[in-house]
């Protein structure tokens, strides 16, 4: 069975979905609570205990390189792990039949190319498509309203996607960034990471060049 390795912790792929999709559904009754800071001037607000549907943030002085200046979209987030993708760093940009299986049937994908982004340095060799809801199948992890991701296994997404149908908005990733329980909320806590909201605009704005300042800038304060 393909396994999902995280920093510390290797999970099989249908455990991790399975987890994923129970753990989403909790998550969302989490919100943010701004705590108030002690002494003058603003500071970062404490984020929320679970972060899925969130972005983590790397400050400036992010030790890790794998890491630095980069916005993490959190598909998922509990008491068992937490895994995430990078949504503001390219790869490279390539035509749609290197993707698809030597044994498919040739499609005719009218010159479509597709955006592939470094998701993160775990399993790098592994596709992630991090997309709108408007896609759902037996191997989607629902996120919430807004977002699902879908393992790039589905060989049914990576075809509509080619044919240019598929979600309305998506974002193809190799590698994800994984933390074993506890992990992210140790780094947390040391103030490794920021957090903030996002929507759907802000995620699949393609407009990479300044997307991490603008994440950065977006983090919460308190008083």
């Amino acid at each position: 069975m393909t396994r999902i390795a995280t920093a510390g912790k290797a999970w099989p792929r249908k455990a991790w979905i399975t987890t994923a999709i129970a753990g989403a559904a909790c998550l969302l009754a989490f919100a943010i609570a701004p705590m108030a800071a002690v002494g003058p001037g603003p500071h970062e607000a404490p984020g929320p205990k679970f972060l899925t549907g969130q972005l983590l943030v790397a400050p400036p002085g992010m030790s890790d390189s794998r890491f630095k200046q980069s916005v993490i979209y959190m598909a998922s987030h509990d008491e068992k792990g937490a895994f995430g993708l990078i949504i503001n760093k390219i790869l490279g940009e390539e035509p749609f039949e290197k993707l698809m299986s030597k044994d498919a049937p040739p499609i005719d994908t009218e010159g479509r190319t597709i955006r592939i982004h470094f998701g993160g340095p775990v399993e790098f060799g592994q596709e992630f498509v991090l997309h709108t809801r408007d896609y759902v199948s037996e191997h989607t992890v629902v996120v919430n309203d807004t977002f699902a991701m879908t393992p790039g296994e589905d060989f049914a997404l990576l075809l509509a996607l080619a044919k240019g149908k598929g979600p309305r908005e998506s974002i193809l990733a190799l590698g994800y960034a994984g933390w074993s329980p506890g992990q992210l909320e140790s780094e947390m806590n040391q103030e490794a990471w920021v957090t903030t909201t996002t929507d759907e605009a802000f995620v699949f704005d393609k407009e990479l060049t300044d997307k991490w300042q603008r994440a950065y800038d977006r983090r919460e304060f308190t008083l």
